[in-house]
């Protein structure tokens, strides 16, 4: 494969590409230990990640609240058979609900 001198366009796009490599929030939040990924759908917030989701949210209700929108919550509902399909029912509910019982 021949090698060419890239257009400036294409400096560009690569430079962008490596900075959102830097910025990249999986390496980030992993080195930084705000959260962890676990055999369940999603992430778990370790403490520091807790910590600044709720600055977040203590930040986003007070600018939503100064521009006069009130907040409405809406109950978090799941697909029971999707978790059922996807192994997850198992794995996941037999956990939590072991760790529950130790408690």
């Amino acid at each position: 494969m021949r090698s060419r001198i890239l257009p400036k366009s294409n400096s560009r796009t690569l430079r962008r590409i490596e900075e959102a490599k830097r910025r990249d929030h999986r390496r980030v939040g992993k080195e930084l230990d705000l959260y962890s990924f676990t055999r369940s759908p999603g992430a778990v917030s370790s403490t520091q990640g807790q910590i600044i989701w709720d600055e977040i949210a203590r930040y986003w209700k007070a600018k939503h609240r100064d521009a006069g929108y009130d907040e409405v919550r809406t109950p978090f509902l799941l697909n029971e058979e999707l978790w059922h399909k996807s192994g997850h029912m198992t794995t996941t509910v037999t956990t939590c609900i072991s760790r529950k019982q130790k408690t």
